[in-house]
């Protein structure tokens, strides 16, 4: 069986060179994501490592001085330098927003053939999204399952999202109940 490829020379090269890119972005972007984890990893470590170390001197203080009096003072003192570190742990764990919680959210509601191209969260609980479908009804049922979604609310489609009947770059902004991040 003979095959033909009868794309000119010019479109074979940018064929391939659009696959390269596409697993360069690909690669740069899983690169990214671990590198980002690891940080995030020795970061939390060197907190610890920090407390830790701060323990460690306080209780090299405390032993050195001898006196049950001065023993006393200092194991209060390092007792209440250590509550106000577990105090300021204690505030970051709640002002944290768990973000993959409004992702199973909103998930289910996009229905199949919707590609997202970006997504943004503000501080105002606003989400502006961006994506492709292939036509024209896909983008109309994902903003009436956001609509119907408790979760979701202030559903913005601008005109332009219905103007083409097929192969349609859309946007839409709307909010969330920030309660959906603290279950």
């Amino acid at each position: 069986m003979i095959k033909l490829n009868l794309l000119p020379p010019g479109q074979k090269k940018q064929i391939y060179l659009e696959k390269i890119n596409r697993w360069l972005v690909f690669y740069a972007a899983s690169f990214c994501a671990i590198l980002g984890g690891f940080v995030l990893m020795l970061l939390f470590i060197y907190v610890l490592i920090s407390i830790e170390s701060k323990t460690a001197e306080t209780s090299y203080r405390v032993a050195q001085t001898g006196s049950q009096g001065q023993d006393l003072s200092s194991y209060k003192k390092l007792a209440q330098e250590f509550n106000s570190e577990l105090e300021k742990v204690r505030s970051i764990q709640k002002e944290h927003k768990n973000y993959s919680l409004l992702f199973e959210q909103l998930l289910p509601l996009v229905p199949a053939g919707v590609r997202f191209k970006s997504l943004r969260i503000d501080e105002s609980n606003k989400i502006v999204l961006a994506g492709f479908v292939s036509d024209r009804e896909q983008i109309i049922k994902f903003k009436d399952s956001l609509e119907s979604s408790p979760h979701f609310s202030d559903i913005e489609s601008p005109l332009s999202n219905l103007v083409k009947q097929s192969n349609i770059d859309f946007n839409l902004s709307f909010g969330f109940n920030p309660e959906v991040l603290k279950k």
